[in-house]
């Protein structure tokens, strides 16, 4: 069973994947945020101002938001990495996983979730902190903040509570036990897809606004 705190991060490889072409969910990835920055150096803004792609091009090194949507991003992908570690595990025939590497995988995905909300949260209260306007087929402030709602109100009622399990469980059969009761709590399901919707809106909007994505 793979870990479900990760669906968020493989929703959106999966997605970019089908628009970039890429095969893996790194080339998905690379390949979307080369399709976006590009998307973004063409489309002016209104109003006559500076072109998108223009002011993108120094965002990253004078926009408060960039910094911190950049390494939120990072994390997402730390995220991915540990999350596909513990799928290896709990997801072994007969049970032949390793709970304790289990265990190491899902303190890896707390940390990269503390990072997430630490760096997407600053990311969200900085929306506001320049004069940094879109093109007209860009993501819109007002859209991106719904995104990190919705995308944080994921982290709190799944992805972090997963995490956990996975870092304090003793037995594979605990973390089975745990996330059936954990997915049957209301309002579950609808975060996880929530989440997924929200991440490729938030990296949409970040690549339009600060240019290319960092790498890892």
């Amino acid at each position: 069973m793979r870990p479900l705190a990760s669906l968020a991060v493989a929703g959106l490889a999966l997605a970019l994947a089908a628009c970039s072409g890429g095969d893996t969910p790194d080339d998905a990835v690379s390949g979307a945020a080369e399709n976006a920055s590009a998307s973004a150096s063409a489309d002016p803004t209104d109003g006559g101002g500076t072109a998108a792609g223009d002011a993108s091009s120094d965002a990253a090194g004078t926009d408060p938001y960039c910094d911190a949507a950049q390494q939120g991003y990072l994390a997402q992908v730390d995220l991915l990495e540990a999350s596909d570690r513990s799928s290896v595990q709990t997801s072994a025939e007969d049970g032949a996983g390793s709970v304790e590497l289990a265990n190491a995988a899902g303190a890896a995905m707390v940390e990269a979730i503390d990072a997430i909300d630490d760096t997407w949260g600053a990311a969200r209260d900085r929306l506001a902190s320049s004069s940094w306007v879109g093109g007209d087929d860009s993501v819109s402030d007002e859209q991106a903040a719904a995104a990190f709602e919705d995308f944080l109100d994921y982290v709190d009622a799944l992805a972090r509570p997963e995490a956990e399990l996975l870092a304090s469980m003793e037995t594979l059969a605990d973390y089975q036990e745990g996330m059936a009761a954990l997915m049957d709590e209301p309002g579950v399901s609808d975060s996880a897809q929530a989440g997924a919707a929200a991440v490729s809106t938030i990296v949409s909007y970040t690549v339009a606004r600060c240019g290319d994505l960092p790498e890892s």
